[in-house]
């Protein structure tokens, strides 16, 4: 393998200035940050699963000016396979804290991959780097380029603003069906408004797709309504409409009449006569005690209830639902732990219009397993001094369409021509099951842990009836500041 980065001098520099590194915000579920967040979330009235990114930064590094950190993140192993995976990112983050309203957020860094078998295939066949964003291929290597930044003004106490290129999450699950970190940094414009035990949000993005080399782009607005109705309870809505900048009568861009903050997106769809697709959804969180957080999320995309009821199996019954529990310090053991059940119905995510499904560069915006699907996942962490442990383990089963069919297994192909109108049901078409398991051991080097050295092992099986592969891989992993990305699947 050969990695073509240039630019010994920068980087140098990038190790000298590691020391004003950010506090990072670990890719791991059961993290410090996040543990830390939960402990106070409700008591202190933040709204902590409508959180982007740079939320997490602004907290960390409020008081201080000026930020600078390499973007190191360096994996490379061994499989039984014969296979040499390896990734490679070197880049480097900045913060400028204008004063105590303005922040300005950048990060920047350039990865060359040949990933595990799986992760690899999949890639390929969709021309992306999972996470960061579209290939090029050189020789046997494959290059991208991860690229982020926002600015972030705060008006006053009840309003911010933040506009940029960046992710979001939206939920308090590993997974999240309303809004994940799963795709590529995408342009958006986002308002924060919180008053009393209320936080409202609005965002706007503009995500794209590429057919033949041909870019084009879809738009999508957001609105969120968390309500912490006691010190332990929280209830949150959700909407979202999506709708394609261009089509063969028109050219639309960005539609103005989803610009008002504070109207529903439906009444708006029905009054333009538009086929725009509009998701709605909720989610309901219980803090048991300080370490405790029992949650879950529905995501409604379209279903009539008189059909649910007769269990008919109609194909437009298309609905997710998410519920899982987290816990820090179990029993006072150190130990963090994290179950939690994903679902979503065949057909749930996509539209008639492949410009107007819930995905962004070839990836879903929710749940990487796109869509007929069933997941179980579980996180466990231990954690002491410098020393950590982190186990992900995952089930799953899901359907893909049979060749020529369409059988609701994949939201990149439009549902006006579905195989059946009845009786459709969960994993159908060519059904697959996953059990995965990662298992790391990693050592920080630095008092912020933001840097950390690590061997991670996977034992990743996939098969059905007439195709089965065990891969097993042992990786050496140097990361410092990664780049946020998650391969577990």
């Amino acid at each position: 393998m050969k990695f073509r980065f240039k630019g010994g001098l920068i980087f140098l520099t990038f190790i000298l200035f590691s020391w004003v590194s950010f506090g990072q915000l670990e890719n791991y579920p059961l993290s410090d940050k996040k543990k830390q967040i939960l402990a106070y979330s409700l008591k202190n009235n933040t709204h902590p699963h409508l959180f982007s990114t740079v939320n997490f930064f602004l907290k960390d590094s409020v008081k201080k000016k000026f930020l600078f950190s390499p973007i190191i993140d360096l994996t490379s192993g061994f499989g039984l396979d014969n296979q040499i995976p390896y990734s490679l990112a070197i880049g480097a983050k900045s913060q400028i804290q204008l004063n105590n309203r303005w922040t300005i957020i950048l990060n920047y860094a350039a990865l060359n991959e040949s990933p595990e078998k799986h992760i690899d295939n999949l890639q390929d066949s969709l021309g992306i780097a999972l996470g960061v964003g579209y290939t090029k291929q050189y020789k046997d290597n494959t290059f991208s380029h991860y690229y982020s930044g926002v600015i972030n003004y705060k008006a006053s106490e009840y309003f911010d603003f933040e506009l940029g290129r960046s992710k979001n999450f939206w939920g308090d699950g590993y997974r999240s069906l309303i809004l994940s970190n799963n795709a590529s940094p995408y342009p958006y414009l986002k308002i924060n408004t919180k008053v009393w035990n209320i936080r409202y949000v609005n965002l706007w993005a503009q995500m794209q797709e590429r057919f033949d080399d041909d870019k084009q782009y879809k738009y999508i607005a957001f609105h969120a309504l968390s309500w912490n109705i006691t010190s332990q309870l929280n209830v949150s809505f959700y909407e979202s409409v999506i709708w394609q900048s261009k089509d063969s009568i028109n050219s639309r861009g960005l539609d103005i009449n989803y610009f008002n903050p504070v109207i529903f997106y439906r009444p708006v769809e029905h009054a333009l006569g538009s086929a725009d697709n509009v998701l709605v959804g909720a989610s309901v969180n219980y803090q048991i005690n300080k370490k405790t957080l029992v949650y879950s999320q529905i995501l409604l995309d379209e279903f009539l209830f008189k059909e649910v009821k007769a269990r008919s199996g109609w194909w437009a019954n298309k609905y997710g639902l998410q519920i899982g529990i987290k816990a820090f310090n179990f029993f006072n053991s150190g130990i963090d732990i994290q179950t939690e059940l994903n679902y979503a119905r065949p057909f749930t995510y996509s539209h008639g219009s492949v410009l107007q499904n819930y995905g962004h560069q070839h990836q879903s915006i929710a749940h990487p397993l796109e869509t007929n699907f069933v997941e179980w996942t579980n996180n466990i962490r231990f954690s002491k001094e410098k020393w950590e442990i982190n186990n992900n383990f995952i089930w799953a089963i899901f359907g893909r369409d049979e060749y020529g069919k369409n059988q609701g297994g994949t939201i990149y192909k439009p549902y006006t021509n579905v195989e059946n109108i009845y009786g459709n049901y969960l994993a159908q078409g060519r059904k697959k099951t996953i059990v995965s398991n990662r298992l790391t051991f990693d050592r920080f080097i630095n008092d912020k842990r933001s840097m950390r050295i690590g061997l991670t092992n996977l034992c990743r099986y996939e098969g059905n009836n007439s195709e089965n592969e065990l891969n097993i891989y042992l990786f050496l992993q140097v990361k410092f500041n990664p780049i946020p990305r998650n391969f577990n699947r």
